[in-house]
């Protein structure tokens, strides 16, 4: 089940380039979730640069059908219909943004009612990122204020953060890097993975790009899916089964190997 919600932060204007335009930051913000049940843990999904979560919809209904609220943003001025207000300077304002969808999810799902309506279990909650939207995903965990409900961060074809300084505090990170990614080079995953504690995993995709691998149907995104999800599941909805399943998925001849440290 699917639908839009608009979250707007009056707390922050957006700024583009040096230029105010606008007093609040709108966050136009796609739901997905299971057909029926729950609470569900929450997931909030975070789009590259001059991108939109649209490129993103396979990565995100696998893993609501998995058993998760996914939300996924579209950030004001680094998605694909900014045009000229388009400002890759605005990464740094997006883990605000996620807090701010974070929030909105948990006040609408208490409220009972509507599309996430007593859906969501605001005390397990997940950020999962790709590119820009994986650095994103990073200074939420990582960056700011500490928040004991974030379980789990998967950074798929990101950079390190904080000019690579060891991240200063714990939680659960998945890396997922092409090692023919010449936009984000395989070393800066290296990097990224080697800045964290474990709990850690590092999923290597044997000759994939950048994009390919979680926006088009090949050898890898069933892999990457599949490894996202289990790691939700070890991670966030603590399932049975869920270590075996990662370590089982993960190294796939020709196509990936995992490293592990849980």
């Amino acid at each position: 089940m699917s639908g839009t919600v608009t979250v707007v932060d009056a707390s922050r204007p957006t700024v583009s380039r040096g230029r105010p335009v606008s007093a609040v930051r709108t966050l136009p913000t796609t739901i997905v979730r299971p057909t029926t049940g729950g609470p569900w843990p929450l997931v909030v999904f975070a789009h590259g640069y001059n991108v939109g979560p649209a490129t993103y919809a396979h990565l995100v209904d696998t893993i609501a059908a998995a058993g998760y609220v996914v939300a996924a943003p579209v950030f004001p001025l680094t998605n694909s219909a900014a045009g000229p207000l388009l400002d890759e300077d605005d990464l740094q304002q997006q883990p605000g943004d996620v807090r701010a969808v974070m929030a909105e999810v948990e006040r609408r799902s208490a409220r009972l009612d509507g599309l996430l309506g007593g859906r969501v279990n605001p005390d397990r909650v997940a950020v999962v990122g790709h590119s820009d939207g994986a650095e994103t995903a990073l200074g939420t965990g990582f960056d700011g204020p500490a928040d004991q409900r974030l379980r789990a961060v998967v950074a798929l074809a990101g950079s390190p953060i904080d000019n690579g300084a060891p991240l200063g505090r714990t939680v659960p990170l998945l890396v997922a890097q092409g090692d023919a990614d010449t936009v984000n080079p395989p070393a800066e995953g290296d990097k990224l993975y080697a800045t964290a504690r474990p709990p850690r995993a590092y999923l290597r995709l044997l000759g994939a790009g950048h994009l390919a691998p979680v926006a088009e149907a090949n050898r890898w995104r069933p892999v990457v899916e599949r490894e996202v999800v289990d790691f939700l599941d070890l991670e966030v909805a603590g399932r049975v089964g869920a270590r075996a399943a990662l370590v089982g998925d993960g190294d796939v001849a020709g196509v990936s190997d995992l490293r592990l440290e849980l």
